[in-house]
C-alpha cells in the first residue's frame, strides 16, 4: 500500500466536513510529524543499491528517511559532520559515530555517504547545511552550547 493511497483514503473520509475543520486538521497531523519544516531531497547512495530515500535537513541535524514511510534511517547533528559538499558529479557527506562495538564499549567512526543528486540541488544541500552551521555558531542557544 502506498503513501498516495492512504493519503487519498485519509482525504475521502474528510467529505462532508468544512474546509476550515479539514485545514485544521490536516495542519495538526502535519505539525506532530518530527521533520515538519525539514527540507527534503530525494536522493540514494552512490555505488550501493538504488533504493530511494530522502535527505531531511533542519536545525537539529540530517536525517536519512525511508523513501515510503518517512521513518529516519539514520540521524546525525550537525556536531558530527566533518565535511560536507560536491564530490565529483555527487554529494558527500562524512560524519563522525559513536558506535557500541563491545557492552559499555564506543568507538567514534568516521563514515563517508555519496549520495546521487543533480548539480543545482547539490548546491542548494550544501549551502542549507552551511547556513544551519553558521547560525548555531553564530547564535548558540543555552542548551546547545556544549554542542558547538
Amino acid at each position: 500500500r502506498t503513501l498516495v493511497n492512504t493519503i487519498y483514503e485519509r482525504w475521502a473520509a474528510l467529505r462532508g466536513r468544512s474546509v476550515n475543520d479539514c485545514v485544521r486538521m490536516y495542519l495538526n497531523v502535519v505539525r506532530k510529524w518530527p521533520f515538519c519544516g525539514a527540507k527534503v531531497f530525494l536522493t540514494c547512495f552512490k555505488g550501493r543499491d538504488q533504493n530511494q530515500f530522502w535527505i531531511a535537513v533542519q536545525e537539529e541535524g540530517i536525517s536519512l528517511l525511508d523513501h515510503t514511510s518517512l521513518q529516519p534511517i539514520s540521524n546525525f547533528d550537525f556536531k558530527s559532520v566533518v565535511t560536507f559538499g560536491g564530490w565529483k558529479d555527487d554529494f558527500m557527506l562524512v560524519v563522525n559515530q559513536l558506535i557500541e562495538s563491545a557492552p559499555h564499549h564506543y568507538e567514534h567512526r568516521t563514515e563517508k555517504m555519496l549520495f546521487v543528486l543533480p548539480k543545482p540541488k547539490i548546491l542548494e544541500l550544501s549551502l542549507l547545511i552551511a547556513s544551519y552551521i553558521n547560525s548555531r555558531l553564530q547564535h548558540p542557544s543555552p542548551d546547545s552550547a556544549d554542542d558547538i
